[in-house]
């Protein structure tokens, strides 16, 4: 076994809406998301896209789900999906987001 095997998998374990998802998660996901972020103002645009990247790793993580109810489970629960990725992933904690909630 080498050293790096761990990550070959790509998934990415974190609960959402009462569910324990395990996500595949790619570079190109991150990437999409990161270049959302860059652009600095969240507007309609923008949500479009992260809802799009994260419809795309839901649909590639669970291949034998009605794209239907992917997309139903997402729209109920967008935040709570958005801010527990970004915790899973490091990019945010906990803390920063109820700090964000105070302002």
């Amino acid at each position: 076994m080498g050293e790096f095997d761990e990550f070959i998998t790509g998934l990415m374990e974190m609960e959402v809406g009462g569910k324990q998802l395990k996500l595949d998660v790619r570079i190109k996901d991150k990437r999409k998301i990161k270049a959302v972020q860059g652009i600095g103002q969240i507007n309609e645009e923008a949500l479009e896209k992260l809802d799009n990247t994260f419809l795309e790793i839901l649909k590639r993580s669970y291949p034998d789900e009605k794209p239907d109810a992917l997309e139903a489970f997402y729209s109920k629960h967008d935040i709570e999906f958005m801010k527990t990725f970004y915790v899973a992933v490091g990019w945010a904690t906990e803390e920063s987001f109820e700090a964000k909630k105070k302002d």
